[in-house]
């Protein structure tokens, strides 16, 4: 089955999306407001739209007796009248409910939910077995990968739960409420773009974190930042244009520098 994806050449015809997606092969059905097609093995459902004006997205257990099983935002443009009417930033979801059999958010899933311009909260239910949500903040079941901070949640600070291992790629991407995050030192691990242009004036990377992802500060608002010797590589782009780092102390044990790391 082809994945239905936006394109320039797509977006100048005036086709409705639904158009679009059975042009491509697939089933198109809607429940509530979600949009929705199968999986690549036919057996269960794919969400793959939101309704524009919804803003509480409660997304169904099953559709047609089959589970729903992923989440696909890439397609979130929703029930624009053509196809060229796609803008996310326009949608007005304030939170997402993840039900229980919901088990892969594929695609660009934290990007795209960054898009979304009041996001504020999410909700899962307690018998997923493989998220969950804290105070509105998305985890992996166990707890050991925080995976997304809603970006429009009203907090000045956040305390990471001890026990996350890793702060997932983009998971405070685009933040702009909270000024303050305070790591455990059981976090060992920041991915990529992590805090990819999060206001955040103030991080503290835990004592015995291991791993830097790539550009994992770009265009972050901290002032100062100490690296423990524990990280052996600061890797490229890691705190590229931060305007406002002063102050960066490097302990003993860092051993690579990439290029543009503090460009």
């Amino acid at each position: 089955m082809t994945k239905a994806r936006y394109s320039e050449e797509n977006a100048s015809k005036a086709i409705t999306y639904r158009e679009y997606v059975e042009s491509e092969g697939h089933y198109y059905g809607e429940s509530g407001d979600c949009m929705y097609t199968y999986t690549e093995d036919g057996k269960e459902i794919k969400i793959i739209g939101f309704r524009m004006d919804a803003k509480k997205i409660k997304i169904p257990n099953k559709i047609e007796e089959k589970k729903v099983t992923e989440v696909a935002l890439e397609a979130v443009y929703s029930y624009a009248t053509s196809y060229s009417d796609y803008h996310v930033d326009e949608i007005e979801a304030v939170s997402i409910d993840l039900p229980e059999n919901v088990k892969t958010l594929s695609g660009n899933f934290v990007e795209d939910v960054v898009s979304l311009k009041n996001f504020k909260k999410y909700t899962v239910s307690s018998k997923n077995k493989y998220f969950k949500a804290e105070d509105g903040v998305l985890f992996t079941k166990d707890g050991k990968t925080l995976l997304s901070f809603p970006h429009r949640k009203k907090r000045s600070s956040y305390t990471v739960p001890k026990g996350t291992k890793t702060i997932g790629k983009k998971a405070f991407m685009n933040t702009i409420a909270v000024q303050k995050v305070s790591m455990p030192d059981t976090v060992k691990t920041i991915d990529s773009q992590a805090f990819y242009s999060c206001d955040a004036t103030f991080i503290s990377l835990p004592k015995k974190l291991k791993k830097l992802g790539r550009a994992a500060f770009v265009f972050c608002n901290i002032s100062e930042v100490t690296i423990p010797g524990t990280v052996k590589t600061i890797p490229t782009d890691c705190f590229s244009s931060c305007s406002r780092l002063k102050k960066v102390t490097v302990r003993e044990g860092v051993k690579n520098i990439g290029g543009c790391a503090f460009a």
